[in-house]
Parts: structure tokens; sequence; C-alpha cells
């Protein structure tokens, strides 16, 4: 028979203290309860790190996207408008 996560967990309505008194009763190692309860902790925290760094992934794509719409202005460029407004403003 298994372990219900939710029941493992306090925080979400579960009752840790009784599952460990109900796996006593049955002659069943309490430990199970607590190796269980460790393991969940950390595929959780391990799912939400890889969630977190697929948010990161998308917003650095997004981030590079966007760089390449904006036009960049090449030094060259800069110097023929401040060529051709010289010349506007001499031949006036």
């Amino acid at each position: 028979m298994g372990i219900d996560l939710l029941l493992l967990q306090n925080d979400k309505g579960g009752d840790f203290e009784g599952v460990c008194a109900s796996q006593k009763k049955r002659f069943a190692p309490e430990a199970l309860a607590h190796d269980v309860l460790a393991m969940y902790k950390e595929w959780t925290k391990s799912a939400s790190l890889s969630q977190f760094e697929l948010s990161v992934a998308v917003v650095r794509t997004q981030l590079t996207v966007d760089t390449r719409r904006q036009p960049s202005l090449t030094p060259s460029s800069s110097r023929r408008r401040s060529t051709r407004s010289r010349r506007r403003l001499a031949s006036r």
C-alpha cells in the first residue's frame, strides 16, 4: 500500500504524525514516511529549479530577439551624419 504525498505534508492539510502512527500500527518502518517526504521535497526543489532555468532561457531568447530588431549605429554612419549636417550649416 502506498503513502499519499498530501498526507505527509502538514502545510497542505496532511497529518504527518498520523501517517507515522499508522505505519507503527501496521508494523511498518516509520522511517519510510520520512524518506518519502525527503525524496518528495528534493524532487519538488529540483522541479522548481528546472522551471526557473526554463524561464531564464525564455527571457534570454526574448532579449536576443529584441536586440536584433533595434537598428545599430556604426561609427561610419554617425560620421556621415555629422559631415552632412556640417555641410548644410556651411552652405547657409
